[in-house]
């Protein structure tokens, strides 16, 4: 099992509460790194711009500590203030989770996850739909969370045991 992270984290409990769940892969979500990537990549100028890509493609590659090397030598050449400061936090964030570093290339290749985009974009479009104050109707906070519930089981494929279960206990309490 693949547990795509933000974060270092302590995700043992994870695997301890899966039955059929022997090992555990902790994975860096690409999702979040490229997060980070994208702030920089806004407020840098033309000249550290291309760098900056060359690290992001280390990353992707699953080169962490060339990646670190090639930000430590951009880090040199930056004197905004401001700048440095998001560009030390990117480098904390990186050594923290060197350990969870993969090949997203390899992985995106196999068909194998490394991001967990369509599931926060989606949450996120939904409760902004429907969450805002400014909306004529809303959910409640119960509704949105069926709602999740079914677009999860239908994004990973479960859907048909998720209902065959739901039936079951549907019937039974019927009977």
């Amino acid at each position: 099992m693949a547990i795509s992270i933000s974060k270092s984290d302590n995700l043992q409990h994870y695997r301890d509460t899966i039955p059929h769940c022997h090992t555990l892969t902790k994975v860096l979500d690409w999702f979040h790194i490229t997060r980070r990537f994208t702030v920089l990549l806004n407020v840098v100028g033309e000249a550290h711009h291309k760098k900056l890509e060359k690290v992001k493609w280390q990353l992707w590659h699953g080169n962490g500590k060339t990646a670190l090397e090639r930000l430590a030598s951009l880090v040199t050449d930056i004197t905004d203030k401001a700048l440095l400061e998001k560009l030390d936090s990117l480098c904390r964030y990186i050594e923290n989770n060197l350990a969870y570093l993969v090949n997203y290339q390899e992985r995106q290749a196999e068909g194998v996850p490394f991001t967990s985009t369509l599931a926060e974009v989606t949450v996120d479009n939904i409760i902004n739909s429907r969450q805002k104050r400014s909306q004529k109707m809303q959910w409640s906070r119960e509704g949105a969370h069926d709602l999740l519930q079914l677009r999860t089981s239908l994004f990973s494929k479960t859907w048909a045991q998720d209902w065959s279960d739901a039936q079951s206990v549907i019937y039974k309490k019927a009977a």
